[in-house]
């Protein structure tokens, strides 16, 4: 998947995740974090030094991020913002894993318990992206606009 997708993918996951907690500062934040976290896994994209969808591409890694991103804010902002740094890190560079498990290309998903490289071979990575981004896009407002009752207003109005 290409950054539209992964962004919209990111939406999707933690709209959906989120709208139980209802939109406020903190929610906003997380959903912040995890979506520029969601391009963390392409760095590798023009390196000389990595290979696109090694290691970097991988739930052991996704658990590191995590913790250097909640640590940091647990040191800046106390528990509360660590916690929303850990789920925002670890959570948006597992959205991108999950946008990517999506394509044909295998990679090491499951590393460090295992170097086995895996894909579910749906689609290939430029196909979805925009489909990914509007639904994102989509499902976002829809989950906002429910979690502060203006949804239920609209359609109360409707009838």
């Amino acid at each position: 998947m290409h950054w539209d997708g992964h962004a919209g993918l990111t939406l999707i996951i933690f709209s959906i995740l989120l709208a139980a907690f209802g939109y406020n500062l903190n929610v906003l934040f997380l959903l912040a974090i995890a979506l520029v976290v969601s391009f963390v896994p392409d760095f590798d994209l023009d390196s000389k030094y990595f290979d696109h969808r090694g290691r970097s591409h991988s739930g052991g890694v996704a658990i590191i991020v995590g913790l250097v991103f909640g640590s940091v804010m647990f040191y800046v902002k106390g528990l509360t913002w660590g916690l929303l740094g850990f789920f925002g890190g670890f959570g948006g560079y597992l959205s991108h894993l999950l946008g990517d498990l999506f394509t044909y290309r295998k990679f090491p998903i499951l590393w460090p318990f295992t170097n086995k490289e895996i894909s579910l071979g749906m689609f290939k990575s430029e196909d979805y992206n925009g489909v990914f981004w509007w639904g994102g896009w989509i499902c976002f407002i829809i989950c906002f606009l429910a979690t502060k009752g203006i949804l239920q207003s609209l359609i109360s109005n409707l009838q």
